[in-house]
């Protein structure tokens, strides 16, 4: 019965039982529907979050991948640097005189570059890399962040492992090239002669205008061997001795105009030539570094520049071998 104060009028409804079972049992069905709803829009809000930091994360990573994958490459780079620094450093230091000149007409008689004389001298083979370390496995174990579904994947694993193996490469390599180094530097303490007299440096500041080896002649047009380097600049330039010697030879030349020759001893002879003048006496002892002549353009010259050789026993062989700058 329902009754109001105010208008003082009874109002009376009759339930039966199954009614009231009924809406207990609809009312009950209401708690746990809304409940079940209640409980997965909380698993929702819950989802959404962690997708969130699952993808602030994933963008972190993939930051901190790219930049660990560009000093990697920096890395290999200076790696290859020091490669072929060691290459050349141990060609021209080579106590032994003809392996010496077999090692550096190797790219001239068969087209070798620097790191395969490398590899010669070092006789280091490097094949494929195991990787064995247990923080690598577990980082090729590791699954990926997936932001775009929330969860952890394995869609971009092969990139991971790519890196991780090219990392266990520069370890090996830098590894390699320490030992290396390590024992060219005992060898290098007990050549110090022989380093004070083999060239090193570039004789002169410019730029290589002509290469050693086959080239078309700028006077006949004619596939000729050049059997040194050009180095182009302004007349006057100074030409420095690029080793301890001895002044051998000066003169003039058709070809080669006003020259110098300098004989710095086991059997090693560099030349300069196309001089405007020059400043040494013969059987003067000279330093590396001495200034012993000015660039110009006399002789066979198209320009100022220097004509710079190098030879080892009477066989030239590639300047540009002897320049560790």
């Amino acid at each position: 019965m329902v009754v109001s104060n105010r208008k003082g009028i009874v109002r009376r409804f009759v339930l039966s039982s199954g009614m009231v079972k009924t809406a207990i049992f609809a009312g009950i069905v209401f708690c746990i529907l809304f409940a079940g709803i209640f409980v997965d829009y909380m698993g929702l809000v819950v989802t959404t979050n962690q997708n969130k930091r699952l993808k602030l994360e994933n963008e972190r990573l993939s930051g901190q991948f790219v930049l660990l994958e560009s000093k990697l490459t920096s890395l290999e780079n200076e790696l290859e640097d020091v490669r072929t620094w060691k290459a050349k450093l141990r060609t021209i230091t080579d106590i032994n005189a003809e392996d010496r000149v077999f090692n550096l007409r190797v790219p001239t008689m068969a087209g070798s570059n620097t790191f395969d004389i490398a590899r010669s001298i070092a006789n280091v083979e490097e094949g494929p890399i195991e990787i064995t370390e247990p923080q690598e496995e577990a980082f090729l174990k590791a699954p990926i962040l997936d932001p775009e579904n929330g969860r952890l994947a394995v869609y971009d694993e092969q990139s991971y492992k790519t890196l991780s193996i090219r990392l266990s490469k520069a370890v090996n390599s830098s590894q390699i090239r320490r030992y290396e180094l390590m024992e060219l530097w005992d060898d290098l303490s007990m050549q110090k002669s022989l380093m004070k007299s083999t060239p090193s440096i570039s004789p002169a500041i410019g730029w290589v205008s002509s290469k050693f080896g086959y080239r078309n002649n700028p006077h006949t047009g004619n596939v000729a061997f050049h059997y040194g380097i050009d180095v182009a600049a302004s007349a006057g330039t100074p030409v420095r001795a690029t080793a301890d010697g001895v002044v051998s030879y000066i003169g003039y030349d058709p070809g080669y105009g006003k020259f110098v020759s300098v004989d710095h001893g086991y059997g090693v002879v560099t030349r300069y030539g196309h001089n405007s003048q020059t400043y040494v006496v013969l059987n003067q002892t000279v330093s590396r570094g001495d200034v012993i002549a000015a660039m110009g353009n006399t002789g066979r010259s198209t320009g100022p520049h220097l004509h710079y050789e190098v030879r080892v026993h009477g066989i030239p062989v590639d300047p540009e071998t002897y320049i560790l700058e």
